[in-house]
């Protein structure tokens, strides 16, 4: 007999042989866990011949468990609630349909995770904040979709995820705080952490009315002269939003709207991001342009100094939590400092190419800034770091070390990106999950709703990296070497044969998901790539990287502007090339989707998204693909104006139409169909600029790049 597929892999089993049958389990002993008798009420019975008995494991560590299964039925011990329902979903994944009854293997398992805090972007598609979850049908089905979503989630042992993203507005709509109320509700009962992400704490930067209040650096705070502070020396108007740490009455309001979001949604986790600086050079540079107050309190140019910008940011930190713990609420019982785990991000929260010497200054400024926040509710959170210049362990160890076992430590982990480095559905950046060991939490930005299957193999190695589909990494090893070789599995253009071979971690997850016909059809439409490159796959969600006007395409020279160069009209025909492969793509993933659809065990709600969004996916190319013909000819001198009318008006029709469906949306950009939305309004204003410049021969418009992203329309 072989051995059962368990996901994630179990710290450590054994299996006897033998089988476990029977119609229904009788119930022993307590289970703290209400979520794990719930799921397991189907085969509980009153008088059933095998016993599921629940006790106490006594020293285990937390989320662990002990599942054995013997002839006379089964003992699960776990140290507390989370354990016991983890080990609910193990044993739920070893349950086979036996005639009448079921059966289980004879065996012993010992699990715990390698992460304490293990998440993913799951909701939230990352830098563009829209909900993936949103379909544009409504509450109630954002509602279903949504604890479908938390569901899956807790099968797979994931207990972090990405929400919603950018402000601290808890009246972003108008029920939106009950909303988020009750998701995070159920949230806390299946131990999972909401998270909600602001930039905010450092500067007030709004990209939306529905973001709420934006802080601006004012003395007499709010009502006062502006006044420059820490910010980017080639962007001013950055240095007067809200950066300055030592003004009080900003500093208290910043404490007040955060504490009111809190009240207001509940959340399970913030995601608190200042000053968007990444590496050292940077961060003393905008550390160098503090204003006189600043330089008063904190007169060090030292980064890493308590009386530097580590003593800035830890009293920001300080103030900003302490606010948050504050907050209770005793009919339902929420307590942040118990419910809410904080992020605190930047400046310096790293970048994975910067050198050893770069690095030891992060490490400095981490010191003393953990030293300062010592006891207290706060996680510092980092991005992914491997290896330095020379050969050593991995950095997340070497941070451990100097920050000590009492320190929490965050990592965010984007490597590919949450699509919008490329439309990728599947990538090879997990097993590098592993390398983060020192970390107490690892959050994956690297997918959303769309790509179901990444999270799966996501949740594979951040409980167990050293599990069945172990990806053998270097123990030591040296950032020039390690880092091309992680750079092409996490776009997508070499694959771990143990993730994507047949029979690899994908077509497991599949036939979890979905069941094993359906899902090998899942596979199959995963695996459709372009001869452009792995890192473009069929186009879900609708907004990707393959539209030009986005900060992180590859074309961003394709728009309509005066003395076109040959590189822009070069990628215009690349582009154009790439699009009528992504149009055949589409088509062969929709009808697999559709297939798979009709063969689905479960989450068929799933596969016929996916499949929608595929057959949308065929009508926005294909404009584009005419939109680049014209495009093309128009450079080369030619008037093609019939055509570019007539394509005009289907683009506005289709335009119509995505935004009547987004009017529907819970997320007040749109949803995905949003997105989708702004992208035809965007091709709308290039084809004006192009009749326009045909019209008016000697004259020309061009359109302005689209520098991050597109906002709901």
């Amino acid at each position: 007999m072989s051995a059962p597929i368990i996901i994630p892999t179990p710290a450590e089993s054994r299996w006897d042989g033998g089988q476990l049958v029977f119609q229904e389990l009788l119930f022993q002993g307590d289970c703290p866990s209400q979520y794990a008798l719930a799921r397991l009420a189907h085969w509980w019975g009153d008088d059933g011949p095998a016993v599921l008995r629940f006790q106490p494991l006594p020293g285990g560590d937390a989320q662990a468990y002990e599942l054995v299964i013997d002839a006379a039925g089964v003992t699960m011990s776990a140290a507390d609630s989370d354990g016991f329902m983890y080990g609910a979903m193990t044993l739920l994944q070893l349950l086979t349909k036996h005639g009448d009854g079921w059966t289980l293997p004879l065996g012993r398992i010992a699990d715990r995770p390698r992460f304490e805090i293990r998440g993913v972007n799951w909701n939230l598609m990352a830098e563009i904040r829209g909900w993936s979850q949103d379909d544009c049908q409504g509450s109630r089905d954002f509602r279903l979709r949504f604890l479908a979503g938390l569901d899956l989630m807790t099968e797979y042992k994931l207990n972090f995820a990405f929400v919603d993203g950018v402000g601290w507005n808890g009246r972003r709509f108008q029920s939106y705080p009950s909303l988020m109320r009750d998701m995070n509700a159920a949230a806390r009962r299946r131990g999972i952490h909401l998270c909600y992400v602001g930039y905010s704490s450092g500067y007030g930067e709004q990209h939306e009315e529905f973001d709420g209040e934006s802080f601006e650096n004012r003395h007499d705070y709010p009502r006062g002269a502006l006044y420059p502070c820490m910010g980017f020396a080639a962007k001013p108007v950055s240095q007067l939003m809200g950066t300055c740490l030592s003004n009080k009455k900003l500093l208290k309001r910043k404490c007040a709207q955060l504490q009111q979001f809190v009240q207001t949604v509940e959340p399970g986790a913030l995601y608190v991001h200042g000053l968007d600086i990444s590496v050292n050079a940077e961060a003393q540079a905008s550390w160098n342009l503090r204003c006189p107050n600043c330089r008063e309190r904190w007169p060090n140019d030292d980064l890493a100094a308590p009386d530097g910008m580590a003593g800035a940011c830890a009293n920001l930190f300080l103030h900003l939590a302490e606010a948050v713990g504050r907050v209770r609420n005793p009919q339902t019982g929420y307590d942040a400092r118990r419910d809410c785990m904080i992020n605190m991000v930047g400046p310096n929260y790293t970048n994975a190419y910067e050198n050893d010497d770069e690095w030891r200054c992060h490490l400095d400024y981490f010191e003393t800034v953990s030293r300062l926040l010592a006891g207290k509710n706060i996680y510092l959170m980092l991005r992914e770091q491997f290896f330095g210049d020379m050969p050593k362990a991995p950095r997340y160890q070497e941070l451990r070390q100097r920050l000590g076992p009492d320190a929490k430590i965050s990592c965010v982990y984007f490597a590919a990106g949450a699509g919008f480095y490329d439309s990728s559905i599947i990538s090879g950046d997990a097993p590098a999950i592993g390398l983060l060991s020192g970390a107490n939490a690892v959050i994956t930005g690297n997918g959303n709703a769309f790509q179901e299957t990444r999270q799966v193999i996501n949740a594979e190695y951040l409980w167990n990296p050293d599990g069945a589909f172990r990806v053998d990494l270097p123990t030591v090893a040296v950032s020039a070497e390690f880092m091309p070789a992680h750079r092409q599995q996490a776009f997508g253009i070499s694959s771990p044969p143990q993730l994507f071979a047949p029979g690899g971690l994908l077509d497991v997850a599949c036939a979890k998901l979905y069941g094993k016909a359906a899902g090998a059809l899942v596979a199959r439409a995963q695996r459709l790539r372009t001869s452009h490159g792995d890192k473009y796959s069929h186009t879900t969600p609708l907004w990707n990287a393959t539209f030009p006007n986005w900060r992180f395409s590859n074309f961003k020279l394709v728009r309509w502007q005066a003395g076109l160069t040959p590189e822009a009209l070069a990628q215009a025909s690349e582009l154009q090339a790439l699009l009528k492969e992504l149009v055949k793509l589409n088509q062969q993933a929709a009808k697999l989707y559709w297939r798979a659809c009709e063969k689905a065990e479960k989450r068929r709600f799933h596969l016929a998204r996916m499949a929608e969004t595929c057959d949308n996916a065929v009508k926005m190319q294909r404009l584009m693909v005419r939109w680049l013909d014209i495009f093309l000819e128009a450079a080369a001198g030619r008037r093609p104006l019939k055509r570019l009318e007539a394509l005009q008006n289907e683009v506005r029709l289709l335009n119509n139409r995505l935004r009547r469906s987004s009017r529907f949306a819970m997320d007040p950009n749109g949803g995905d169909i949003g997105f989708a939305a702004a992208q035809m309004k965007l091709l709308g204003k290039e084809l004006r600029a192009i009749a326009w410049t045909l019209k008016n021969p000697g004259k020309f418009r061009s359109t302005s790049e689209l520098i991050y992203g597109t906002q709901r329309q």
